[in-house]
């Protein structure tokens, strides 16, 4: 049993480290990939970011087939999540990026969802943000 308790001991510590949450610093650009053909959700874990922050992401999307396919919707379902493509054609190995733009305005967990419609598929392509809204560090500050 005492020869157990280092390992123990090691692996806790490594499963405490490994467990933390992430800070996301305020308006960065986090850059996502996907095909047409995704059929699951893209999830991206944001982490803890701070009310009254922006975060921009940029969901790259790959035409895998073999005719052009255009954008002719991004939805989301609430103000706090933008998103903005181009109807642009895509031609069959090229790329075309929808920017989703989040502002952490309520505190608290957030599961945010973009719907990403082609003009070629009858279900969207989606993009699901995750993660969780904490008061700025100036507001603890007056606590």
């Amino acid at each position: 049993m005492r020869k157990s308790l280092p390992v123990i001991l090691s692996l806790s510590l490594i499963l405490s480290i490994s467990c933390t949450r992430k800070e996301v610093p305020e308006n960065r650009v986090i850059m996502l990939h996907a095909t047409v053909d995704t059929q699951a959700p893209v999830f991206y874990r944001v982490g803890q970011i701070e009310a009254g922050s922006t975060i921009e992401f940029r969901f790259n999307l790959k035409n895998t087939r073999q005719s052009t396919i255009l954008v002719t919707e991004a939805r989301s379902f609430c103000g706090c999540t933008i998103p903005e493509y181009t109807p642009e054609p895509v031609l069959p190995g090229k790329y075309t990026t929808v920017k989703v733009t989040f502002l952490a305005e309520q505190i608290g967990i957030f599961d945010k969802a973009v719907r990403v419609f082609l003009n070629n598929r009858e279900d969207p392509v989606e993009l699901r943000l995750t993660g969780e809204v904490i008061r700025n560090k100036q507001a603890q500050a007056y606590d």
